[in-house]
């Protein structure tokens, strides 16, 4: 048994004395591979701190680990002013026996606090492109030599990162801060499973200038079947949510040649109205938590076809509300009744010829009812249908959602009607039909002790015929209080083809008190206009 142990005790410090030699012997080695690599094959400006390079065994024994601190990736020409990576440590796992056989095998890598910035110029031109091409021909089995670095990664992970990705040939946008992601694969096979799981703080989304999705969280769970033959990837199981909304994928999404290949199916596992208000901009705050919500929803959806730069894939995205209500613990006053059915459709993938159809839109503001119904046949000549009404206490809904050193009072009402088509050659708008008021308003900000009192305003907008000459918008009433200062005006607009008017504004405004309400940086105005005008 002694001499056991003693066996036992000896083959231990022996592995122990080689997890210290070894990377002592082979560090200058792998330093020199890794410079000349990245100097064959990098046409960028690549650093790493040389103080915080090092090697080990004991950290993913019994392969070899290779630390660079402080990495940098910096673009030339166009791009020389830009980052596309700074990371503060990144570790990669090199295989032990292909170190010994001179072979670098890579098989994982982890990344500790990167910093990411991809970006796609207008002309297609991207700062992440920076592999050297091969002068010579590739070819169809090349045997590995010694010296080559091959990239296996079975392994990676990625530790509170910020990614960017600009595209502007799209144009689209999406930035990432607070990511913490990992990663398993076989990237040596040409089909396997990837299997990922990955968390971000703030995820924002946009597309061609309109921001979809503002800092929102994201957690995924995600299994992917990679070809990499055929560029061709299957969702398998997967969990993704945004805020506190889930969302199940299946399908695949390819890049052939002729552009990106897709046929996504997605939808909301999960029936919950207050789910889905957390998409919604300033809810998901830290007292979302306490905020009670019931009602249900359905949401689903595809996207299929070829998107390139002629051809854009069909798209369908439904939604329905039923029966919702939520309301925050210290507020007086819940939103109910909320019913809504919304359609988008583009069947063919003509943007031209997208649908959008919101059958019902109602909610209710504590006693203040809201109803809207749109119809938009195609974004052509946007042949519409619109109708929409609407009767809110703005100081109920002030309590509702409270706006810190806003107080609102008074009573708006809204009653609009619209249909035709929109059409800039005939010079022809749809058909208006609308009527909005404001009794008794008020509004005053914390930082400025002189409120706007006494608003009463009542103004119709009509067109019968939707040709832009008969167009009239009429404000027979606009009154206003400041500090005793009252001001009276009336307005009458017609003919969008020849404009023509009649103005009349009777009253005093301070201009003083006007600023202080109003401030504009950089100016200060003082005096009285005692006014008696008609234009």
């Amino acid at each position: 048994m002694k001499k056991f142990l003693l066996i036992v005790g000896g083959f231990i410090v022996v592995v122990l004395l080689a997890a210290a030699i070894l990377p002592l012997i082979y560090k200058d080695d792998i330093k020199a591979a890794l410079d000349d690599a990245i100097a064959e094959n990098v046409n960028a400006k690549v650093y790493f701190d040389e103080s915080r390079f090092g090697l080990t065994l004991f950290k993913n024994f019994p392969n070899l680990t290779v630390t660079l601190g402080g990495l940098g990736v910096v673009g030339i020409d166009e791009f020389k002013k830009d980052t596309l990576a700074a990371v503060d440590q990144v570790d990669v796992v090199v295989n032990i026996m292909s170190v010994i056989n001179g072979n670098y095998r890579i098989s994982g890598l982890y990344l500790n606090e990167p910093n990411i910035y991809v970006k796609v110029l207008a002309n297609g031109k991207a700062n992440y492109d920076i592999a050297k091409p091969s002068e010579e021909p590739v070819a169809e089995e090349t045997p590995t030599e010694s010296g080559d670095v091959q990239f296996g990664i079975d392994k990676w992970e990625i530790k509170n990162g910020n990614i960017v990705y600009d595209d502007a040939t799209i144009p689209f946008y999406m930035a990432m801060k607070g990511m913490n992601h990992t990663g398993s694969g076989d990237f040596t096979l040409s089909v396997f499973d990837m299997d990922t799981y990955t968390e971000v703080d703030k995820m924002t989304i946009s597309y061609d200038g309109v921001e979809y999705i503002s800092n929102k969280k994201l957690t995924a769970d995600m299994v992917l079947n990679m070809d990499l033959d055929a560029f061709k990837f299957t969702f398998k199981d997967n969990k993704v949510a945004l805020n506190d909304f889930g969302l199940n994928f299946d399908g695949y999404f390819a890049m052939p040649e002729e552009g990106y290949d897709m046929d996504i199916n997605f939808s909301s596992p999960e029936n919950s109205f207050k789910s889905l208000l957390s998409l919604v901009p300033g809810m998901y705050s830290d007292s979302f938590t306490g905020l009670t919500a019931s009602g249900d929803t359905q949401f689903s959806g595809f996207v299929k076809g070829i998107y390139n730069d002629t051809q854009m894939p069909a798209f369908n995205f439904g939604m329905k509300v039923i029966d919702g209500n939520f309301k925050y613990p210290d507020l007086p006053s819940a939103v109910s009744n909320v019913n809504v059915d919304m359609l988008i459709d583009c069947a063919d993938g003509n943007i031209d010829n997208t649908l959008v159809d919101i059958k019902q839109f109602h909610l209710d503001f504590g006693n203040n009812p809201v109803d809207a119904k749109l119809t938009i046949k195609n974004l052509l000549n946007y042949d519409m249908v619109a109708n929409i009404q609407a009767k809110l206490n703005l100081g109920e809904l002030a309590t509702m959602f409270p706006m810190e050193g806003l107080e609102m009072k008074g009573i708006f009402s809204m009653n609009a009607k619209s249909q035709g088509v929109y059409d800039s050659i005939a010079n022809t708008i749809p058909t208006i039909d609308m009527e909005m008021g404001l009794a008794d308003g008020f509004i005053k900000y914390a930082e400025y002790p002189i409120p706007m009192e006494q608003i009463n305003m009542h103004t119709t907008i009509k067109n019968e015929s939707g040709r832009m000459a008969e167009t009239v918008v009429l404000m027979d009433k606009f009154t206003m209080l400041v500090d005793g200062e009252k001001l009276e005006s009336t307005l009458r607009f017609e003919n969008l083809d020849d404009y023509t008017w009649d103005l009349a504004v009777n009253g005093g405004i301070d201009l003083e008190k006007i600023m202080q309400i109003f401030p504009m940086e950089g100016m200060e105005l003082k005096g009285k206009i005692a006014a008696n005008m008609q234009t």
